[in-house]
């Protein structure tokens, strides 16, 4: 079998899973960041074979699928998977192999992580007024600093992690692909 069908096949199957994965986040709200994550990570399969197009299209066609079987557009799980985590994982991995200076990989991607989810937060809450101004209480009052801190912090987890299951997905794809 030549490389190319191996890429194409591989895309495929991140894109099949991607969107079942962004499918069940918009099903059940309660794991729509999770599932976010999880589909993001299925993102980064054809890099296995060192194809950056296969997993742009992986990641598109997965977020396509998902959005024509389910258009929830009011769960957080397409915002966050089309606005960074889908495309963060592939830009991850560029950053790994292009050996770029970690301090402003990092920087650059909480920086990013941080605009994605105060503009989420605004279409959300304020744009569409999901909840009324009563109800968000302690959260409208302090949000900079909520969002500061839980922001640094899950982009601090979220970034060690995605290293890790980078490797573990390349070191089981490298068992199962000979």
């Amino acid at each position: 079998m030549k490389l190319t069908s191996r890429i194409i096949a591989l895309s495929g199957i991140s894109a099949a899973f991607s969107a079942i994965f962004l499918i069940l986040g918009a099903f059940i709200e309660v794991v729509d960041i999770p599932c976010a994550i999880v589909a993001s990570l299925f993102v980064v399969l054809p890099l296995y074979y060192k194809s950056y197009w296969g997993s742009i299209l992986a990641f598109l066609v997965g977020g396509g699928i998902a959005l024509i079987i389910n258009p929830n557009f009011i769960s957080l799980v397409y915002p966050f998977y089309f606005g960074f985590f889908g495309i963060f994982a592939i830009v991850k991995w560029r950053m790994l192999q292009k050996e770029f200076n970690r301090i402003w990989g990092f920087i650059i991607g909480l920086i990013w992580f941080m605009l994605v989810m105060g503009g989420i937060y605004y279409y959300y809450f304020v744009f569409l007024g999901q909840l009324e101004s009563e109800s968000l209480g302690i959260i409208s009052e302090y949000f900079v600093y909520i969002w500061l801190g839980v922001g640094l912090i899950f982009y601090l987890i979220y970034d060690k992690l995605i290293v890790k299951l980078f490797l573990l997905i390349i070191n089981t794809l490298r068992r199962i692909i000979k």
